[in-house]
């Protein structure tokens, strides 16, 4: 169901008939309250004093954070298609703000681990959502113009939560929590002002079959050895970011004596990668090749992160922190690319889903295992690790993938 907006010229009046549409407006809005999870990364150095927990284990904060995502993000899109995407958003919204409001004022560890779980219940779809409605609305160039201004809008938020976020944790490990409070004008304006953006199913059947649609794509997709080896990238890929988002913090606090509001100003340097990088990751791919960029990004951000640990200023390390996020700012955008390129139209739907459980559960389960590496060895060897684990996709890429499609 395109809208009166669907349009799909880049000129100057295509560019302002994009940013004109007050529904536009809102998705960005929900996207820019969706990065408000960038301020828990920030804080766990104050929040491991305050309550008196190490290192290896704050880290657990953002594993129960990403647990519910596993199950809730394919769900949420066969209900989100079946329903309407308003059914889906609202109570997301509702519960990410009330749960990350409500950590403001939690006082042990293991309840805070709690409201953690039930924010990630609602934080797990606001991304996925947010993109689809995009697509509702616009198509063509149009679409790749709202889509462009997205990961904008999700660049600024990675530069300015954090900062704020390692800010106000210096002041109490508590305060950043309050900035959750933003999800609740954006609940009110989305409720009253976000219009559905496709016409709800009304078959009885309608849930079973886009489970089996679902169910299909994993299987017949993933027999592509191209798809697999890039579905594997989302695992690999959310697995040591996370891994660097939840411990670089941590590292620059321990180890180089970095202030909580330098250490989020650290991660904030992540936002101006995905400005300045993803919007050029075309013309790469123009001028060297989808493989030969996926493989550049890769070998980028491998020698960064064995840079991070023996890294002896806080600016050399700011210098690599950019350079392994400036690698991520191009594989994610190329990886992304080449998914929708090479998979098959009609099970399209469920090879992303598939993609962004895979990266998920990546996310999902690295604070735990690489705490569990920092408990044992340190510091220089987790981001070590890190570093040997992209290059070995890295190789298996590079030996796997044929960036050619497949016949028919």
């Amino acid at each position: 169901m395109k809208s009166e907006y669907d349009h799909g010229e880049t000129t100057p009046s295509g560019y302002r008939r994009v940013l004109s549409n007050p529904q536009f407006g809102l998705i960005l809005a929900i996207t820019f309250v969706g990065m408000l999870e960038a301020a828990l990364a920030p804080a766990l150095p104050a929040i491991a004093d305050a309550l008196n927990v190490t290192d290896a284990r704050v880290g657990l904060l953002i594993t129960f954070f990403k647990i519910p995502s596993i199950l809730v993000v394919p769900v949420a899109a066969i209900v989100a298609d079946r329903y309407g995407r308003r059914v889906v958003i609202l109570p997301s919204l509702a519960l990410f703000g009330v749960a990350g409001t409500a950590m403001f004022f939690v006082e042990t560890f293991a309840l805070l681990l709690a409201m953690a779980t039930v924010m990630g219940i609602g934080a797990a779809a606001i991304f996925p959502i947010t993109v689809t409605m995009l697509g509702d609305i616009y198509s063509g160039s149009a679409n790749a113009t709202a889509q462009g201004f997205r990961v904008a809008i999700v660049g600024i938020a990675a530069v300015s939560i954090p900062t704020l976020s390692g800010y106000l944790s210096g002041l109490s490990w508590n305060y950043p929590f309050a900035l959750f409070a933003l999800a609740f004008p954006a609940i009110v304006l989305t409720s009253l002002y976000l219009r559905e953006t496709i016409e709800p199913s009304t078959s009885a059947d309608g849930v079973s079959r886009l489970t089996r649609q679902y169910s299909g794509a994993i299987r017949s997709e993933l027999l592509d050895p191209n798809v697999r080896i890039l579905v594997l990238g989302g695992f690999v890929r959310g697995f040591v970011r996370y891994g660097v988002l939840t411990f670089i913090p941590l590292f620059a606090v321990r180890v180089l004596d970095a202030s909580l509001f330098e250490a989020g100003a650290l991660l904030a340097v992540r936002g101006f990668a995905y400005v300045f990088v993803s919007p050029v990751s075309g013309s790469i791919v123009g001028r060297i090749g989808r493989k030969r960029a996926l493989i550049v990004a890769m070998l980028v951000s491998t020698t960064a992160l064995v840079v991070i640990p023996f890294s002896p200023t806080l600016l050399i390390l700011a210098i690599a922190v950019f350079a392994y996020f400036t690698g991520d700012a191009l594989f994610d955008p190329v990886m992304k690319g080449a998914v929708t390129t090479i998979g098959d139209a009609d099970y399209l739907a469920g090879v992303v889903n598939t993609l962004y459980v895979l990266k998920r559960t990546g996310q999902t389960v690295s604070p735990a295992i690489f705490g569990f590496v920092l408990m044992l060895f340190g510091y220089e060897t987790l981001f070590i690790v890190a570093g040997a684990i992209v290059f070995a996709y890295l190789v298996a890429f590079r030996t796997t993938f044929s960036a050619s499609p497949r016949p028919p």
